[in-house]
């Protein structure tokens, strides 16, 4: 344990709101699988262009408004994508919330739902909002 935020990361938590900043800052402290925050608020432009390819498939994304983050576990030096690294990191994020008794959601693992089967293994879309 003993990790802390990069310079990215903490330039994309000052786009959200506070009380998301807050949890992800002490999520960090709390978990034994560092991460980075990835993204923060989004333009409608970006948006768009997240569901022109197939990134995402609503313009009424939490991100527009800053209520929302990606955070991708960070192991071995680069973004891992194996499910327990995330459930770990969610773990952190939920202990975060309840010690700052501040309520979050956990967008957990996106399907595209015109692309992709149930059978198809998720794509490792992470994202928190209160």
């Amino acid at each position: 344990m003993g990790f802390a935020l990069g310079n990215n990361s903490n330039t994309i938590l000052r786009t959200v709101n506070e009380p998301l900043s807050r949890i992800v800052r002490v999520a960090i402290e709390l978990t034994d699988v560092d991460f980075s925050v990835v993204e923060g608020i989004r333009t409608i432009g970006t948006q768009r262009r997240y569901v022109a390819q197939g990134k995402s498939w609503t313009l009424e994304s939490d991100h527009l408004t800053g209520d929302a983050v990606d955070i991708y576990p960070w192991v071995d030096g680069k973004s891992s994508f194996h499910d327990e690294h995330f459930k770990r990191v969610a773990k952190a994020m939920f202990e975060a919330s309840h010690e700052l008794n501040i309520p979050v959601k956990w967008g957990g693992f996106w399907l595209n739902p015109k692309e992709d089967k149930p059978e198809d293994k998720p794509k490792p879309h992470w994202a928190l909002w209160t």
